[in-house]
C-alpha cells in the first residue's frame, strides 16, 4: 500500500533501532512511517517566546509515535531553545533559514517545507503561540 503523500530530497531522520523502514513508495520517495504523525509549526525570530510552550505541548500529546517539526526563518538570531532541544530529542526536526531584511517567508511556504520533511503518515499542524490539549 503506497501513501498518497510522497517525501522527496534527502533529509533522511534517524529511524530508532526497534522500527522497520517504511515501506517503498514510488519514484518520488517514499511513503509516510505508518501510525506517525508529524506536527507542523513554522515559526519566527519575533516568536522565540513562544517556543517553549509549544515543545510542551507537543510533549503532553499522548499519542505515541510522532515527532515535531519546526521551520524557522530568522534575521539575526535563530531560536537557541529549539536547537538545543533538537540536539537532546530526535523527535524535534528544527530547520532554520537566514532571510534577508524585511523579506520573510510565507507562513504556508514554511508549512509546506515542514510537510516535505516530515516523516510521518499523518500531518497536523501546530501554531506556535495556542495552546493544545493532549
Amino acid at each position: 500500500e503506497v501513501h498518497p503523500r510522497r517525501t522527496v530530497g534527502v533529509h533522511q531522520p534517524p529511524i530508532p533501532e526497534d522500527a522497520k523502514p517504511p515501506p517503498a513508495g514510488g519514484p518520488e520517495g517514499v511513503a509516510g512511517r505508518r501510525g506517525r504523525v508529524s506536527v507542523v509549526s513554522p515559526t519566527t525570530e519575533s516568536r522565540h517566546k513562544f517556543h517553549e510552550l509549544l515543545w510542551k505541548c507537543f510533549l503532553a500529546q499522548t499519542w505515541p509515535d510522532k515527532e515535531l517539526v519546526v521551520v524557522e526563518t530568522y534575521q539575526e538570531q535563530h531560536s537557541t531553545f529549539l536547537e538545543k532541544i533538537a540536539q537532546e530529542d530526535k523527535r524535534l526536526i528544527y530547520i532554520k533559514f537566514k532571510r534577508k531584511i524585511n523579506k520573510d517567508w510565507s507562513i504556508g511556504l514554511k508549512r509546506n517545507i515542514g510537510a516535505h520533511l516530515a516523516t510521518g503518515e499523518f500531518i497536523a499542524n501546530f501554531d506556535d503561540d495556542d495552546l493544545y490539549a493532549p
